[in-house]
């Protein structure tokens, strides 16, 4: 019994795992594959012909049956996924296949983790993960197992980056839900956005609402309608504008976009009609009625704030959402005094 227990240590310990878990990004499964230390076909049978050089008559084909000295060979595998404190990772991640409650788990695995949530221009920790994995060897009914310590599990590192949410506004010259929408259209990102222009903004959305899509359940929106509807309607504003202007940081003057008039006044100026804020949950922006970011005299000036897309659902929080103002309505500064067509500036805060 000795000798076949040495032997299935010996297959426990040969046993590799094969996986991607180094390249964890958001929304990218983490492949984990199994290579059992033996190979599994032994041979029962043989079939062979020779030859000989001592004249012994007609030489016929030799066949005969082979029996193992191991007549019983069984690998199980099992996954435990926790956090890297040792703490339950529950609803933090799923696998593909399933992971059966009892019995063997399949030797090949994609485990898909929920990734942080932050803003694209800060620096978030990663959640950090490790998938352990427990081989048991049993060879005609002797048993050696990671679970028992000898060899030890094999234990794979996970870090998941935080998925990078951007912070973009978005004013459109007419109302929402009106023949004319969106008009022209004014995008605006942070000072220190990585996206410095129209067709980043484009490809990072786009990249962001696939990633969204794919880990939706893990972030806890399965009950949300659309969690995609903020960036559809910004990529669609940007689709049927007949201009998009584009502004980094904060736009002082709307005078600038859209050349001067005749008698200098420039096209976007006290034009916007409505707003889409796009961001991580609390990301705030504010317009004023003057030039400059100006509170001056008889100026004023109203603020937008995103929601949490979870809480606004009557679910647990996510991280980010989209602020909605479909008509404006009066400053926040002064309750009769329309903001309509009056936005002369706007930056985040």
């Amino acid at each position: 019994m000795g000798d076949l227990t040495d032997l299935a240590r010996q297959i426990a310990t040969t046993t590799r795992v094969v996986s991607d878990a180094r390249q964890a990004a958001p929304g990218k499964p983490v492949s984990v594959a199994v290579i059992p230390g033996f190979n599994s076909s032994v041979p029962t049978g043989f079939n062979f012909m020779g030859t000989s050089a001592v004249p012994l008559g007609p030489v016929s084909a030799l066949a005969g049956k082979l029996t193992p000295l191991i007549t019983k060979v069984e690998v199980t595998v099992e996954y435990t996924v926790n956090r890297d404190d040792g703490s339950s990772a529950a609803g933090q991640f799923t696998a593909n296949p399933p992971l059966p409650v009892g019995g063997s788990h399949p030797l090949e695995v994609e485990f898909l983790f929920r990734p942080p949530i932050s803003e694209d221009i800060r620096r978030a920790p990663a959640s950090r993960f490790v998938i352990q994995v427990d081989i048991t060897v049993e060879l005609d009914g002797v048993r050696v197992s990671t679970k028992d310590g000898s060899p030890p599990p094999i234990r794979l590192p996970v870090a998941t980056p935080a998925l990078g949410i951007p912070a973009v506004l978005v004013l459109a010259q007419h109302s929402f839900g009106t023949g004319d929408y969106p008009g022209e259209v004014l995008c605006m990102v942070r000072s220190a956005s990585p996206l410095r222009s129209l067709d980043k903004v484009v490809e990072t959305l786009n990249n962001v609402a696939e990633t969204i899509q794919t880990v939706q359940d893990l972030l806890g929106l399965a009950g949300v309608l659309n969690p995609l509807d903020g960036i559809d309607l910004i990529l669609d504003a940007f689709q049927k504008a007949p201009i998009v202007f584009f502004a980094v940081g904060g736009a002082p003057d709307f005078n600038e976009f859209g050349g001067w008039d005749t008698l200098g006044f420039g096209g976007f100026d006290d034009e916007a009609s409505s707003a889409l804020l796009l961001g991580p949950t609390g990301t705030r922006a504010r317009v004023w009625s003057s030039e400059d970011f100006s509170d001056s005299d008889w100026h004023e000036h109203s603020t937008f704030e995103v929601p949490d897309i979870g809480l606004a659902n009557g679910l647990p929080a996510v991280g980010f959402g989209l602020y909605r103002s479909d008509h404006f309505g009066d400053w926040d500064t002064d309750a009769g005094d329309s903001m309509q067509d009056e936005i002369e500036s706007a930056r985040f805060l």
